[in-house]
């Protein structure tokens, strides 16, 4: 009860960190809409007064749905690291990025065992990556894995977002483009320096 009161706090307050949420947070709030019957009605939750209460009705349920429509879209993200972790019955692996950030990684049964001979060493993974309403990674649903390759170390950063220079050199590297900025033209620039991308372009080289 104490996550559920939390999450409405934050899903509800217009100061609070929209990244202490996520999509399945919302979905779970978004279930309290079946026990109203009119927009007069009103919930109270608390939890032996451990954290503060929170009153809610219909209206307030509708602004939680206009924060889960806010969610970015999830995008294939292309992320480097080390497998520290495995939780098989989670069926999910933890990846830790050269910038000490982890990454919750969703794999299919029938992957899960394949990864076990990367635990502990360098991997690239490729995936869907699915966001948290204030724009932070959420988790990534894996599609395929390998070795990190010449431009591992400049893929080994979590993406909350993904910078322009990053999606050039993937485009790149994968000879999909002859001119990537034709799909990302008009987003946002990239947070690497003039030096770091001239590197990651020898990389792939």
């Amino acid at each position: 009860m104490a996550l559920v009161i939390k999450s409405f706090t934050a899903a509800l307050s217009d100061d609070a960190d929209k990244n202490m949420i996520d999509e399945p947070l919302l979905d779970e709030l978004l279930q309290f809409k079946n026990f109203f019957n009119s927009d007069l009605e009103k919930i109270l939750l608390s939890n032996r007064k451990t954290i503060p209460e929170i009153e809610f009705s219909k209206k307030e349920i509708e602004k939680v749905k206009s924060l889960y429509k806010s969610i970015p879209l999830p995008k294939k993200q292309v992320v480097a690291g080390v497998i520290d972790e495995m939780k098989y019955s989670k069926e999910q692996v933890i990846l830790t990025t050269s910038d000490s950030k982890k990454v919750i990684v969703i794999v299919a049964k029938d992957l899960l065992s394949q990864l076990k001979e990367f635990f502990g060493r360098d991997i690239s993974i490729t995936g869907m990556a699915h966001y948290k309403p204030g724009g932070n990674l959420s988790y990534i649903q894996l599609e395929s894995f390998g070795e990190p390759g010449k431009a591992g170390h400049f893929l080994s950063r979590r993406p909350d977002q993904l910078t322009t220079n990053q999606q050039i050199a993937i485009q790149l590297s994968q000879g999909k483009k002859k001119n990537p900025l034709d799909d990302i033209f008009g987003k946002w620039p990239g947070n690497e320096s003039d030096e770091e991308f001239e590197q990651m372009m020898k990389a792939l080289d």
